[in-house]
């Protein structure tokens, strides 16, 4: 009797939980959220519920937390649990060492493969990594500005999230809390969902979409030496796991239904209403004006440097003329005083167009360039005032970048901003309002100085803290764009897009410069020749040439959306989109037929015949 008994309540327990099941099935209002997380009361490898993949970890049984004991790339899998599927998303608390914070993984293959993405966020430059290990090896996807300060010794959350079904582009969200110097009490899953600190989408064929690619854990770039991060209340979970619901957009159809309206009695006063509606027409008109300014910016490129064919020269499109470029300083053949040389290529460029090579010279052949030596080009002549410059903007900078050879700084040389690539509004409101475009090591931007450059766009010189960076591939074409504003702390901002046609999901931005109150604007500053190419900061020594292709150089007030084509960026695509972006679009057809022709580097009629009719009615009308 008693074993019936027992055997009863065991089919109820079981029928019980069927029913729960079978009622998600029926409404996922009603789904149950499976999540799992380990707070490493008892020790995580015996019985062993994590796998170290890469590196070393130990258990501190005092402190009830994970010390990762490695100063290299890290992986410990979280082996005796995932989420069941690889829409999932991970998080761990712990303390940051003076380079960087904790480490979050997902997208781990389970076959032990080395495969993960991770997300930390970089001290020196208060930015939020995103890379992806393919077989341990790193690519930073991208650096996003998070604001939030990283300070040795406090306490992290650090959130990563990866969606995407198998065989599609991998859309990554990442968010951190800073708890301060005490280790606080779990603090939940961090953050809003629909709003994260940073986010990328993984479009390349080495992206982590298939079946396998289903657990998660702590790992990434661990800091420079041994340390204590202090691991602690490791959660992972599917996406649609979220608070119990994240298909919640499965309700956002159930209002659908309110035929609520339904109840008719709405269209029985509808005839006496009938009036009413008549004069809702008149009101419109006075809307359709609205979205016709809407097109106005579509692109008003104020200065274009081709660099299509030498001498080169600079379009100035509010005069619609032509204007001399000049060196800086005279470039030549890298010598004991010569520390820059520029050669001109006629193909080889994006598009196989034309480009400049750039080189600035191994210290040890020019002896020179740790005293601020300025290089590049300008304008020969000032320009009149320009009356239509947007009061604090915002700017856009755009240009196409190839590095060919990577920056390797000589024993004693700067390791940081070494190049003071591009600088504009010069000599208004005091010399601290400039904003300064550098191309510096690739190890200040989560990459290595043998495989990255970093580009980063700050507010002046020395306000290391009002920053935007992205990590620039060696070997690849970099599609840049770039955009600034002055302003009052919260209202000023710097942003970058790399390879990036989204004008609202910028690759790096900072949007709140508070290095040194409100960054101050004046128009007479950007009357100013820009300066490009500009030169070193002080302390440069290259212990080999740094050279690199640059061709395509902008100056704007709007956005391009169609600035990066899609492609293998380590080829030079030939396309018609791309060779007609460079004609100026803001000269009428007429009798500036030929500067068309100069600016996409076409010598006859007969080259440019070779354009798509679209982009010829597109650019000339």
């Amino acid at each position: 009797m008693k074993n019936n008994k027992y055997f009863n309540f065991r089919l109820r327990v079981v029928a019980f939980f069927v029913a729960i099941f079978a009622v998600s099935l029926i409404n996922p209002q009603f789904a149950v959220a499976f999540e799992s997380s380990d707070n490493f009361d008892t020790n995580p490898f015996s019985p062993s519920r994590w796998t170290i993949n890469l590196g070393s970890a130990v258990w501190d049984a005092t402190t009830l937390d994970l010390d990762g004991n490695t100063a290299l790339t890290s992986l410990f899998r979280y082996s005796v649990s995932n989420p069941g599927s690889i829409e999932h998303e991970a998080q761990i608390t712990g303390a940051a060492t003076a380079t960087r914070t904790p480490m979050t993984a997902v997208r781990v293959q389970d076959a032990g493969r080395n495969d993960f993405y991770a997300v930390y966020l970089e001290a020196s430059t208060r930015t939020l990594q995103l890379a992806r290990y393919n077989a341990g090896v790193r690519t930073i996807l991208g650096a996003i500005v998070s604001g939030v300060t990283v300070t040795s010794g406090n306490f992290y959350t650090v959130r990563l999230s990866a969606s995407g079904a198998v065989g599609a582009n991998v859309v990554l969200n990442a968010w951190v809390v800073n708890h301060g110097s005490v280790k606080p009490s779990d603090p939940g899953w961090i953050g809003i969902n629909g709003s994260p600190n940073g986010t990328f989408t993984d479009t390349n064929t080495a992206r982590l979409d298939d079946a396998v690619h289903i657990q998660s854990g702590i790992g990434g770039r661990a800091a420079d030496n041994d340390n204590d991060p202090r691991y602690d209340f490791f959660k992972i979970r599917a996406i649609s796991d979220r608070g119990g619901v994240t298909p919640t957009p499965t309700p956002t159809p159930t209002p659908t239904p309110t035929p609520t309206p339904t109840p008719t009695p709405t269209p029985t006063p509808t005839p006496s209403v009938t009036p009413t509606p008549t004069p809702t027409p008149t009101p419109t008109p006075t809307l359709t004006p609205t979205p016709t300014p809407t097109p106005t910016p579509s692109t008003n490129v104020l200065i274009r440097i081709p660099f299509q064919s030498t001498p080169y020269q600079m379009y100035w499109s509010p005069n619609s003329q032509w204007r001399n470029l000049s060196e800086v300083r005279p470039s030549g053949t890298c010598a004991n005083g010569v520390y820059w040389q520029n050669t001109h290529f006629n193909s080889g460029g994006w598009s196989n167009r034309g480009y400049t090579q750039y080189k600035w010279c191994d210290f040890d052949v020019s002896q020179s360039g740790q005293n601020s030596e300025l290089a590049g080009w300008i304008e020969s002549n000032s320009r009149p005032a320009y009356s239509s410059w947007p009061a604090n903007g915002p700017f856009y900078g755009r240009m196409r970048i190839y590095i060919e050879n990577p920056i390797s700084v000589a024993p004693g040389g700067d390791t940081r901003r070494q190049l003071k690539f591009f600088i504009w509004h010069i000599g208004s409101a005091g010399s601290g309002n400039r904003v300064i475009g550098f191309l510096e090591s690739g190890s200040n931007c989560g990459g290595t100085d043998t495989a990255n450059v970093c580009f980063t766009l700050q507010r002046n010189i020395n306000h290391y803290t009002d920053t935007a960076t992205v990590s620039l591939p060696v070997g690849q074409w970099s599609n840049l764009q770039w955009s600034w504003r002055h302003g009052a702390v919260g209202t000023s901002y710097v942003k970058i897009w790399n390879n990036n046609n989204t004008e609202g999901n910028p690759t790096a931005q900072d949007l709140v410069l508070d290095g040194a109150g409100t960054w101050a604007y004046a128009a007479n500053g950007y009357d100013s020749s820009p300066n490009i190419g500009n030169g070193a900061n002080q302390g440069t020594a290259f212990n080999q040439d740094f050279i690199f292709r640059l061709m395509d150089f902008e100056l704007d007030v709007n956005f391009d959306p169609n600035w990066y084509v899609s492609g293998d960026l380590t080829l030079s695509p030939v396309s018609t989109s791309n060779l007609a972006s460079t004609l100026p679009r803001t000269v009428k057809f007429g009798n500036n037929f030929r500067t068309y022709l100069k600016m996409a580097n076409m010598k006859t009629n007969k080259d440019f015949l070779h354009l798509s009719i679209p982009s010829i009615l597109r650019y000339l009308f």
